[in-house]
This record gives structure tokens, C-alpha cells and sequence, in this order.
């Protein structure tokens, strides 16, 4: 009986081995209640519809990771004429380039909270991005909240005659809740 018994711990701990102890890390689902902003000089939203991975040790980050995707359609400017330009070719060509896409390379601790770097594929040009978020607790859930610049003009956004109006740098404000 000894002898099953530590086979048994021995199988068990092999197992977790060749796992590399991923199962440590945690899959976390995304709650309806996440927000994902964004501000321009002259444009201010949001987008809806965020799905995907995110995947979470704060023990050991090399077992983290965020993959995530958001539809460009669901952009909400609170004007529908916007709406409709801002998913146009001109803006993020949803027709052809229908999400937004992050997925994490890295995730390191911070001066304050982490860094997440990663490839942002917006209007189908990936680039590298940093960035920096707080988890913070809230009863039984995980909030991911975070917030970066990009520049327009480096994902081919916005041509013509008013995009000036608009600027390059847009900020975008990311909260996601999360849970088990």
C-alpha cells in the first residue's frame, strides 16, 4: 500500500514538472463590467465586445499573459455619424481589419504595479507596445486597470483632409475585472 501510495506522489510530481507548474497560473474570465476608453483632441469613446485570455501568476509572471481581442464595430462615440466614419477606411477599415488585437510578450513587476509589453495589431500593423497597470483586489475579483498613448499615424489611421483636427497621440484607458 506504501509503495502505490508513493508512486502515486512520485506520478503526481512528475506531471507537474513536465507542466513547467502552469497549473499554478490562473485562467481568469473577463467581466461584463470592464471599460475600454479612448480620448482624442477632437474624438472621445468606447469599444465594447473585449474578449480572449488572460492568464494570471502574480508569483511567477512568466506564467501570465494577456490575449485579447476588442471588434472594431462596436466603437461608440456617442455620435453615430462618428460611428460611422471612425469604422470607415479611413479611420480602422473594419471591413478588412475587423479587431484589435493585444497579446503580451512580457509581464514584469514595475516601480508601481507592472509592465506589460506586448504586439498591439490595430488596423492590421502590429507594433510593439508597453503597457504599465495596477491589479488591484475588489472582493472576489481581479481588476486589470491600465493606461497608454499610441500614435494614430503609425497603424496608416486617419487620411484627408480633417484627420489634423483629430491628433496623432491617442490616450486609451483599459479597466478589466476579472474572476475565476
Amino acid at each position: 500500500m506504501k509503495t502505490k501510495f508513493s508512486k502515486s506522489i512520485i506520478l503526481l510530481f512528475s506531471v507537474s514538472s513536465m507542466l513547467g507548474g502552469y497549473y499554478l497560473a490562473n485562467e481568469r474570465t473577463i467581466e461584463a463590467d470592464y471599460s475600454i476608453t479612448f480620448d482624442t483632441r477632437a474624438a472621445e469613446g468606447t469599444f465594447g465586445d473585449l474578449s480572449g485570455t488572460i492568464v494570471w501568476d502574480e508569483n511567477d509572471l512568466t506564467k501570465s499573459k494577456f490575449d485579447v481581442t476588442v471588434e472594431v464595430k462596436t466603437i461608440q462615440t456617442g455620435n453615430d455619424l462618428k460611428d460611422e466614419h471612425a469604422i470607415s477606411d479611413t479611420w480602422f477599415d473594419a471591413e478588412n481589419h475587423p479587431q484589435i488585437r493585444i497579446k503580451s510578450t512580457e509581464i514584469s513587476k514595475a516601480a508601481e504595479g507592472y509592465s506589460m509589453k506586448g504586439i498591439l495589431n490595430l488596423r492590421g500593423v502590429p507594433k510593439e507596445v508597453e503597457i504599465p497597470f495596477n491589479v488591484e483586489k475588489e472582493g472576489d475579483k481581479e481588476v486589470f486597470a491600465g493606461s497608454f498613448v499610441l500614435d494614430r499615424t503609425v497603424h496608416n489611421m486617419g487620411s484627408g483632409m480633417r484627420s489634423w483636427v483629430v491628433g496623432n497621440e491617442v490616450e486609451v484607458e483599459i479597466r478589466v475585472p476579472t474572476s475565476l
